[in-house]
C-alpha cells in the first residue's frame, strides 16, 4: 500500500466513524466509534473479532449459567471475568458493566440475584451482535 492509499484509507476510516450509520448504533452501552479506532478502521480485523467473540460467549454464558445453578462462586467469577474482558475488547460497555457485576459477586462469594444480572447480560449481548454486525455491513459497504 503506498502512502496515497493509506491516507485515502484513513479518510474512509474516520468518515464512518462520523456517519449516521455509526451514530445510529451509539449508546450508553455500546461506543462504536471507540472499536473502530481500536480495529484502525479495518472492517475485517472488526470482522474477525466479532468471529471470535461469537463462537466464545455461549459458552461464557453457559458457565455462568451453571455457576450460578450450582452456587459455584469461583467459577463464576471466572467465566465472567473472561467475558468482561471480551466485551471490553468490543467497547460494550453495558455488557462490561453487566459482566463485572457478576464477577464482584463470584469474587464476593454472594451470588443473590445473580441469575436476573445473567439475563440481563444475554438481552446486552444479543443487543450487542445485532449492533456489531450492523456497524460490520455499513463498514464494508463503505469500502465499496
Amino acid at each position: 500500500m503506498n502512502q496515497g492509499d493509506t491516507t485515502a484509507s484513513t479518510i474512509v476510516a474516520q468518515s464512518l466513524r462520523d456517519s449516521p450509520e455509526f451514530a445510529a448504533l451509539k449508546s450508553t452501552e455500546f461506543a462504536p466509534g471507540l472499536l473502530w479506532d481500536r480495529v484502525d478502521g479495518d472492517a475485517e480485523l472488526l470482522h474477525r473479532l466479532v468471529v471470535i467473540f461469537t463462537s466464545q460467549y455461549p459458552e461464557l454464558l453457559l458457565q455462568m449459567e451453571k455457576a450460578i445453578a450450582q452456587q459455584e462462586s469461583g467459577m463464576l467469577w471466572h467465566a465472567s471475568h473472561k467475558m468482561k474482558g471480551s466485551a471490553l475488547q468490543l467497547s460494550a460497555a453495558g455488557a462490561v458493566a453487566l459482566a463485572g457485576n457478576l464477577e464482584a459477586m463470584g469474587a464476593a462469594g454472594s451470588l443473590a440475584g445473580a441469575a436476573e444480572i445473567l439475563a440481563n447480560l444475554e438481552a446486552e449481548l444479543h443487543s450487542l451482535l445485532e449492533k456489531l454486525n450492523l456497524m460490520i455491513a455499513a463498514a464494508r459497504n463503505s469500502a465499496r
